[in-house]
């Protein structure tokens, strides 16, 4: 289907104007090695006559609450598992949200603090921000948590009885 060549003194409708410069947009931060942030929406999912299923649960999302009756899950995943709900007679209820994590600590922000930290995304030095006072403790004790878990896929294993580790330090000696 060709492209529609508006003419002069038509409008573009608003709609195409700004896909057409998301589009631009987001070429311009390829190009700079940069990736336009995104905003999420998840659901809340609170059953009626079932509980949440095991594939439910592996597919919930990571920090945030799950229990026999009500588990956070991604648009489709929600949707399929209201159904199966409906279907054995209950009737769910569906509670969407905003969902970003923050790219320093990785706490899940929900709501207004998800479109505030997807709005500070957006500027270039956005990503460098913390998301609030305790961000820069979190991000110090995740980047350490990662650091140590390198050094142990590595091969430096953690004794796993304190026999093992003296045996080590002998041998080592």
């Amino acid at each position: 289907m060709p492209k529609r060549v508006w003419q002069y003194g038509e409008v573009e409708p608003a709609w195409k104007r700004d896909r057409r410069m998301r589009a631009m947009l987001r070429e311009r931060l390829k190009r700079d090695g940069l990736t336009m942030p995104k905003l999420a929406t998840i659901v809340r999912v609170d059953l009626d006559r079932i509980w949440v299923p095991a594939w439910a649960q592996a597919k919930a999302i990571r920090d945030l609450t799950v229990t026999q009756s009500s588990v956070w899950l991604g648009r489709i995943a929600a949707n399929v598992l209201a159904r199966i709900d409906r279907e054995a007679g209950g009737k769910p209820v569906l509670t969407p949200t905003l969902y970003r994590r923050c790219p320093q600590c990785d706490r899940a922000l929900l709501g207004d603090e998800a479109q505030a930290r997807w709005e500070m995304d957006l500027s270039y030095t956005g990503r460098q921000l913390p998301c609030g006072p305790e961000c820069i403790e979190r991000a110090r004790a995740l980047k350490a948590r990662k650091k140590g878990q390198r050094k142990t896929d590595a091969g430096t294993e953690e004794c796993g009885d304190v026999r093992d580790c003296e045996e080590d330090r002998q041998r080592a000696e």
